[in-house]
């Protein structure tokens, strides 16, 4: 039945979606996609042509016409980006507890173009390191000594992740510098 109904003509409407999944109501379609999902399903927002779906750390807005198959792929992939943006949230935490500056890390795209992920869920490895860099380093060398060899293990035929040193100005700036000035930027707020 599931083949059947994926290969009918787009849905032009959420009315019409309701109806194919046989839903009284958006909260019982909220019921029905959050029950699909690993991810916790946030909120979910209907108008007669959109719908926005929000999960724990992404958000998808789908608008009509859209085919039952696009609707449920378009739900996957945002849940696999939702659980990218937590691993990569919980690698910065890490790296952050560690060297003692602040750094985000965020999906990239696939070698091919595409968004992250195509299929299947995440994974990053662990900041391996229990010591902070030396405060000579540059942020370069910080780079290349160890940002590079933690993603590495990651491998780059599966997808990249992009990164961003909020504190930085320079890439010959030192390690200290940064952690100077991430103490007085958290001191500020």
């Amino acid at each position: 039945m599931g083949e059947e109904l994926r290969a009918e003509a787009p849905l032009t409407t959420v009315a019409e979606l309701l109806e194919k999944l046989q839903c009284e109501g958006t909260e019982e379609l909220a019921a029905l996609i959050d029950a699909q999902l690993d991810d916790e399903l946030v909120r979910l927002n209907a108008s007669q042509r959109d719908l926005a779906i929000d999960l724990t750390f992404e958000s998808v807005v789908l608008t009509f016409p859209i085919s039952l198959n696009c609707f449920w792929q378009s739900i996957d992939e945002a849940e696999g980006r939702s659980f990218m943006r937590h691993a990569c949230m919980v690698l910065e935490s890490e790296i952050r507890s560690v060297e003692g500056f602040d750094f985000q890390v965020y999906p990239g795209t696939y070698p091919d173009g595409g968004n992250w992920p195509a299929t299947g869920f995440p994974t990053l490895p662990g900041y391996p390191y229990q010591r902070a860099a030396p405060e000579t380093w540059t942020y370069q060398e910080w780079i290349d000594k160890r940002l590079r060899r933690v993603l590495a293990r990651v491998g780059k035929d599966s997808f990249d992740v992009d990164w961003n040193c909020p504190v930085a100005i320079g890439e010959a700036d030192s390690l200290d510098k940064l952690r100077q000035r991430t103490r007085s930027a958290s001191n500020e707020v």
